[in-house]
Formats: structure tokens, C-alpha cells, sequence
């Protein structure tokens, strides 16, 4: 069995999705490698959440940008 700390370093050095890491650690009943679950999965929801509203962001301007143009077409 893997100490916590261990874990921890599995966690920090994942650079895509760690969905595996969640479903390999979700049985270990230890407090310490379940804090560090939602920990991870705290951060992923709110990066998902930024890049979310950063795409929201994207589409606005673009609606704005686009309005600007069929304006001055108009003229």
C-alpha cells in the first residue's frame, strides 16, 4: 500500500485527467488519501468552471465584435 504522501505525489504530477487516479484511490478508506480526493476534484471543478466562463467570455466578444461590423455595414 502506497503512504499518503506517495499518493499525494501521484496526484500533484498528473498533467491530464485524474479521474483515473480518483477511481484507483476511491477504496482506500484512509482520511488522508480521501481528503486528498476532494482536494484534486475540488480544483478540477474549478478549472472546468474558469475555463467555462473564460469560453463564455470568448462568446460574447464575438457577439459584440460581430454586432460592431453588421453596424458599420449598415451605414
Amino acid at each position: 500500500m502506497k503512504s499518503i504522501s506517495e499518493i499525494r505525489t501521484e496526484f500533484e504530477a498528473c498533467r491530464g485527467s485524474r479521474a483515473e487516479l480518483y477511481e484507483m484511490y476511491a477504496y482506500d478508506t484512509r482520511m488522508g488519501v480521501q481528503k486528498l480526493i476532494q482536494k484534486y476534484q475540488k480544483q478540477d471543478e474549478k478549472l472546468a468552471n474558469e475555463r467555462l466562463r473564460l469560453k463564455q467570455m470568448r462568446t460574447d466578444d464575438d457577439a459584440v465584435h460581430h454586432s460592431i461590423l453588421y453596424a458599420k455595414n449598415q451605414r
